[in-house]
């Protein structure tokens, strides 16, 4: 989706580069640098991963 919506849109309207991108804790956000291409993203861009907060039920 980031790549096939977000990134266009932002091109498209000439937006600024994404600085931050706020996610939950799932598993596909987390890992390598070299094993998952979502932090891939983010290094290559410079752009900071956040993360949402754990609330206790």
């Amino acid at each position: 989706m980031l790549n096939d919506e977000v990134l266009p849109f932002f091109e498209q309207h000439t937006l600024p580069i994404i600085l931050r991108i706020l996610t939950d804790r799932g598993a596909e956000f987390y890992g390598r640098v070299n094993k998952y291409v979502y932090q891939l993203y983010l290094a290559l861009n410079d752009s900071k991963h956040c993360k949402t907060k754990v609330r206790p039920h």
